[in-house]
């Protein structure tokens, strides 16, 4: 499980997401709607491989 927080303008709670793939598809959809996609380049984990933190992006020119 991942728990990060929340960066919508309209809240400001925190998500819990289950894997790092379910945390790139919402920020995918997420820029989506902004108009602007995203691309993952990197992530880094703890000696726990607990996810630390995710390297993004942008693709809009």
């Amino acid at each position: 499980m991942v728990e990060i927080h929340d960066i919508s303008p309209s809240t400001d709670k925190w998500r819990v997401f289950d894997d790092d793939d379910e945390i790139y598809n919402f920020y995918k959809e997420y820029a989506k709607k902004l108009g602007f996609p995203v691309h993952r380049i990197g992530k880094k984990r703890n000696d726990d491989g607990c996810l630390r933190c995710v390297f993004w992006l942008c693709k809009r020119r």
